[in-house]
């Protein structure tokens, strides 16, 4: 039987070559969408094991947000019932650790002017924050600071918060000059781990900087 393909002197150029290249490619891309199907299906597949990006690292969620256009220093401070107060110059306390402390806007990639503390853990008792204005470089005062609070139970990294990402306690302060720390409130934590709403009180005779400088951990 006669081979065309071996014995026809253009098989291998012009409309045979593109014929073998169009199967070549189809071949390919149907590989291609193959594999995309295996792997979307094993990244979905039921009853996997999800990783949540967004679980927090501890417990009890302290953060302060001020304007991103203004370049000030805010600091916030916490203290659980026991131990010292956590902050810039303490970063590690018997129950809190300063994770983030923003200096203000002076980088371009984060122009979020925000701090956080976490607890490690659901002590029982009271817990204290406090804010002070570090440095005010742009001169716009007041500052509005919100502050909020949020509690996740659970392990580290794989806690949920309660309410679904909302705060149980939230609020905005002013800050009216360089150098002033002001209490934002005082909360309680029970022994299961929640807050009682009717033991939250706000005393301006607290201050948590000042106590840290003498203790270890202070400058």
């Amino acid at each position: 039987m006669k081979n065309q393909w071996w014995d026809d002197d253009n098989a291998f150029s012009g409309a045979g070559l593109s014929i073998i290249f169009r199967d070549v490619l189809l071949c390919a891309a149907g590989g291609f969408a193959v594999l995309m199907v295996v792997i979307l299906a094993a990244v979905n597949k039921p009853g996997s094991k999800k990783i949540h990006q967004s679980s927090p690292p501890g417990n009890i969620i302290i953060e302060s947000y001020w304007p991103d256009s203004l370049n000030d220093d805010i600091d916030q401070w916490v203290k659980g019932p026991v131990g010292v107060p956590v902050g810039y110059s303490n970063l590690v306390g018997e129950h809190y650790n300063l994770l983030r402390d923003d200096l203000g806007k002076n980088s371009k990639d984060d122009p979020v002017n925000y701090e956080v503390t976490y607890s490690r853990g659901l002590p029982s008792g009271m817990h204290c924050v406090n804010l002070h204005l570090y440095s005010s470089r742009s001169k716009v005062l007041p500052i509005v600071v919100k502050v909020t609070v949020k509690i996740a139970k659970g392990d580290p990294g794989t806690a949920t918060i309660k309410g679904g990402d909302q705060p149980v306690l939230v609020t905005d302060v002013k800050l009216r000059n360089q150098g002033q720390e002001i209490n934002v409130f005082c909360f309680f934590i029970d022994k299961n781990g929640d807050l009682v709403a009717e033991k939250t009180f706000q005393s301006d005779a607290i201050r948590l900087r000042s106590a840290s400088d003498t203790m270890p951990g202070g400058t």
